[in-house]
């Protein structure tokens, strides 16, 4: 090669280089993992604001929905003001009891102030005879937008089980 090659083939690699290495805009993401009071309107209004449950993952980056998504996405949740909780409206799908049972479904959310840190936690309750089947988890806020709101375990492109509420 010659002395202007060498000079050409560098600036090429120098060029390909520096676009390999730029961040993607697509892959940019709103996870945060520390709120403020202020923030904290988007969720309920200053009153109470309805939330529509669209889905509820397994693992939210593979999209693996959970075997009882259905069951909580029949639900209608209504974030308050006071005292962090959420009133809940059963659907027509019960997630472990049958139609004649009742099921109930306890959510409420907490800020603890100190950390900016939001959590949602749901138990869901049903007597079926003699025995009471019930499901408790507890998730951290990492997605909070006007009209989405994502409660999620795990870290940033690594969510496991996943709550994703839009209005």
């Amino acid at each position: 090669m010659t002395k202007s090659n060498n000079y050409l083939f560098l600036t090429l690699l120098l060029i390909v280089l520096s676009f390999t290495s730029c961040s993607n805009d697509d892959n940019t993401s709103n996870y945060r993992n520390s709120y403020t009071t202020a923030d904290l309107q988007i969720i309920h209004n200053n009153d109470s604001k309805d939330w529509i449950l669209e889905g509820y993952y397994d693992q939210y980056n593979s999209k693996t929905l959970n075997k009882d998504n259905t069951c909580y996405t029949d639900e209608q949740f209504s974030f308050t003001a006071n005292d962090g909780q959420i009133t809940v409206i059963s659907g027509e799908e019960n997630c472990f009891a049958n139609a004649t049972q009742t099921e109930l479904t306890n959510v409420s959310y907490t800020f603890y102030e100190e950390t900016g840190s939001v959590f949602i936690t749901i138990a869901k309750n049903a007597e079926l005879g003699e025995v009471t089947k019930s499901v408790f988890f507890s998730l951290q806020l990492v997605e909070l937008e006007e009209n989405l709101m994502i409660f999620a375990s795990g870290e940033e492109n690594n969510y496991g089980k996943a709550l994703v509420f839009k209005r």
